[in-house]
């Protein structure tokens, strides 16, 4: 017997356990995620249990909150009644793409998401014996998702900050006014041959927040631990233009 039907899955993220990968620049991303699954239609008069759902996701994000995602996911159900029987097992498998929208809560170490997309999947219907009784085929449906990540960001902080003294210790040279980059973390400071306070009030004309040592050439930078990689280039460009014009 062959079934047709579409149903709509609603995945709840906040249980998910969430692995990523080796990312380049932060904007590659891979994750291996554990949700639960949500039904909102019935299949053929089958009313189907909360099911179980498994991930794997590559993400590329493309604008700073903003990212496209595709993968392949397993999702297993159950109904005690439907027209198959009683105690009844129906597994998804497919693939997934679509759009995801993440943001930091204020400062904190936590994150939000947000997700929706499409599903080619198709459902097969297994009895107790583990026998497949019954396959839709593959069907276009929805997927949206949600959750709350925590952050690593003691990690992300030690690389962000090797990261910005990395783009910063580029722009010492001999005409440069730069002496000597340094800091922990996302703890920096930049000394600075002369017009310290100059520079100061170009940042903060651009936009950039910055603190300056009373009686010292020392700027000091204490970002946010959820600053992205995109801000950080802006800064260093801003201040390489800043430092070409006080030469």
């Amino acid at each position: 017997m062959k079934t047709k039907a579409f149903i709509t899955v609603i995945a709840l993220a906040l249980l998910s356990v969430n692995t990523f990968a080796q990312e380049n620049e932060s904007r590659f991303g891979v994750e291996l995620n554990g949700e639960v699954s949500i039904v909102s239609t019935e299949l053929n008069g089958a009313n189907l249990n909360t099911g179980l759902c498994f991930e794997t996701i590559f993400q590329y994000r493309f604008m700073p909150f903003t990212s496209v995602y595709g993968g392949w996911g397993y999702t297993h159900f159950n109904a005690n009644e439907s027209f198959a029987g009683t105690d009844i097992d129906f597994e998804q498998t497919g693939y997934i793409l679509g759009l995801q929208l993440k943001n930091s809560i204020k400062e904190s170490p936590l994150s939000y998401f947000v997700r929706g997309g499409l599903l080619y999947s198709h459902i097969e219907t297994e009895n107790n014996d583990g026998e497949i009784i019954s396959d839709t085929g593959h069907g276009v449906g929805f997927q949206v998702a949600g959750g709350i990540e925590e952050e690593q960001l003691l990690e992300k902080s030690k690389e962000l900050g090797e990261y910005i003294i990395q783009g910063l210790s580029n722009l010492i040279s001999e005409k440069s006014i730069v002496k000597e980059v340094r800091g922990r973390g996302l703890m920096l400071a930049i000394e600075l041959k002369r017009n310290a306070q100059q520079v100061y009030e170009n940042l903060l004309n651009k936009g950039f927040i910055v603190a300056k040592r009373p009686n010292s050439e020392v700027l000091r930078m204490d970002p946010a631990l959820t600053i992205e990689r995109q801000l950080i280039d802006l800064l260093i460009e801003n201040l390489k233009e800043i430092f070409e014009k006080n030469e």
